[in-house]
C-alpha cells in the first residue's frame, strides 16, 4: 500500500556514509507513481519516473491520461527545485535518465501519438523514445 493512498507510492531517502538515514521525500498522490531513475547533477537530484497521479506530493499534474513521464530536480537536503513531465492520453513511462551537456535526457515508452507525443508517426504497442532537455 501507498504512503497516502492504497496504490503504489516512490520514495527517496538519503542516508550517509555510515548508513545513517538523513531524510525521506514521499513522490506520491492517489494514483499510482514510481520512481525509475535517478542522476545527479552537480549537487541536485534528477529523479525520472512514471504516475497516473493529478495531485503529487511536490506539485499538481494536469495529466493527458493514463500515465505521464515525470522528472523531478530536488537538491541534495531533499528540497524541490522543479519538475516537468511529457504525456499522451495513453502510458507513457520514463525508465531511464542521464546528465548531458548543458541539460539531460531521459529513455521511457509510449504507447500513442498524441499530446507531447504528437510529431510521432506509426505507432505500435510500444514505441521507445529519448527525450532530451537542454
Amino acid at each position: 500500500a501507498g504512503m497516502y493512498s492504497a496504490q503504489e507510492d516512490g520514495i527517496v531517502v538519503k542516508y550517509d556514509l555510515n548508513g545513517t538515514k538523513q531524510w525521506a521525500k514521499p513522490i506520491s498522490g492517489t494514483q499510482d507513481d514510481r520512481c525509475t531513475a535517478v542522476a545527479v547533477s552537480g549537487t541536485d537530484l534528477l529523479i525520472a519516473g512514471y504516475t497516473s497521479s493529478t495531485d503529487l506530493s511536490f506539485s499538481d499534474i494536469e495529466t493527458q491520461g493514463g500515465y505521464e513521464g515525470f522528472v523531478y530536480k530536488m537538491t541534495s537536503d531533499g528540497e524541490p527545485v522543479w519538475w516537468t513531465h511529457l504525456g499522451s492520453t495513453g502510458r507513457d513511462r520514463f525508465s531511464g535518465i542521464c546528465t548531458v551537456s548543458g541539460g539531460f535526457a531521459v529513455s521511457g515508452y509510449t504507447v500513442m501519438a498524441d499530446g507531447d507525443f504528437a510529431s510521432l508517426n506509426a505507432l505500435g504497442n510500444e514505441e521507445a523514445f529519448v527525450a532530451r532537455f537542454g
